[in-house]
């Protein structure tokens, strides 16, 4: 079964440009994308109420003060090129319902992540994103250098292996057993679609991963 497995930004417009390119191109049967229903809503409905208290007591207050300096970051980085943050997958969401296309939601429940962001990171951790936003690392300052271009491979090589020397936990939480989660929903699909061509689109920061988790011996296919 033909994969094309497509690393994008959140805000760059590069990625809503390969996104069209990528069903133009490879017209694909199934969209599967890096979002849970959540996220989903949270994406389709972005002047959405205050969550409440009860939300935040299940995901835990440091859980839901990371998902706020992320919504900020994105929110500022994505205002400074003109772009809305998640702008690649609501083109995909976009141009799958404009083709009726099904759409598969393979991301972990972002409530899950969250609630293991706040259980489990530690305090050394949380020193070390404090020391970060002050003095950010090389590969930080690389990234914000041009916002409207996909990151390479390398550079996103060098961002992960900063996280994971830096922050082991959040490496794992966030980027790791994600990546696992994604992986096992794209098998299953694949399990009952065998003879599909499925789009995947994730964050850049998780392509690396999944695409090898595919590769021969496996038998799956990869269009570029």
């Amino acid at each position: 079964m033909p994969f094309h497995i497509l690393g994008t930004s959140h805000i760059a417009h590069e990625s809503v440009t390969q996104i069209q390119h990528a069903f133009k191109t490879f017209s694909p049967d199934f969209v599967a994308l890096e979002l849970d229903p959540n996220r989903l809503y949270a994406l389709l409905h972005p002047h959405q109420k205050t969550p409440t208290w009860e939300l935040i007591r299940a995901i835990g207050i440091k859980g839901y003060l990371f998902a706020q300096l992320g919504k900020l970051v994105q929110q500022k980085l994505g205002k400074a090129i003109g772009m809305q943050p998640g702008i690649d997958l609501l083109t995909a969401i976009r141009i799958a319902r404009h083709k009726k296309i099904p759409i598969f939601l393979i991301d972990q429940d972002i409530q899950i992540t969250l609630r293991k962001i706040s259980q489990q990171l530690p305090w050394k951790e949380k020193f070390q994103f404090l020391k970060d936003l002050f003095h950010p690392s090389k590969e930080s300052q690389l990234l914000k250098q041009n916002l409207r271009t996909v990151p390479s491979q390398e550079l996103i090589r060098n961002v992960l292996t900063h996280l994971k020397r830096y922050y082991p936990h959040l490496h794992r939480i966030l980027v790791h057993e994600r990546n696992q989660y994604m992986i096992r929903q794209l098998q299953s699909i694949q399990d009952h679609h065998p003879d599909k061509k499925i789009l995947v689109v994730v964050g850049a920061g998780h392509e690396e991963e999944i695409r090898n988790a595919f590769l021969p011996p496996s038998g799956v296919k990869f269009i570029s």
